[in-house]
């Protein structure tokens, strides 16, 4: 779905097709000048990136381990134990698990 094109530029969908964008921890658009407590908002995003990667990751090793076993994700019996084992693993340990393609 492209912009709506009303032009604002702080607009969700036309202000990134302008070029401008949003901090997703305070809400500031660049139009808008720097956040209010840049080292505060640069923490907030980079736990923000480390999270969906988290979840990407996890994601990626369940429909691995579904498929090796001829499943769907949701049709897993006890995903759970590998839910706690992966959730207790930093991003950099499943990075290489995924890149590994092991278990």
């Amino acid at each position: 779905m492209g912009p709506c094109l009303c032009g604002d530029i702080c607009c969700p969908s036309c202000g990134p097709a302008q070029g401008y964008s949003k901090c997703p921890n305070c809400g500031r658009w660049d139009s808008e000048g720097p956040c209010d407590d840049p080292a505060a908002c640069e923490a907030a995003c980079k736990e923000i990136e480390e999270g969906e990667e988290r979840d990407y990751l996890i994601g990626t090793l369940m429909g691995r381990e579904a498929g090796n076993q001829g499943l769907e994700v949701w049709e897993m019996d006890d995903p759970d134990h590998l839910m706690e084992k992966w959730g207790n693993m930093e991003n950099k340990e499943l990075r290489d698990l995924v890149s590994k393609g092991g278990k």
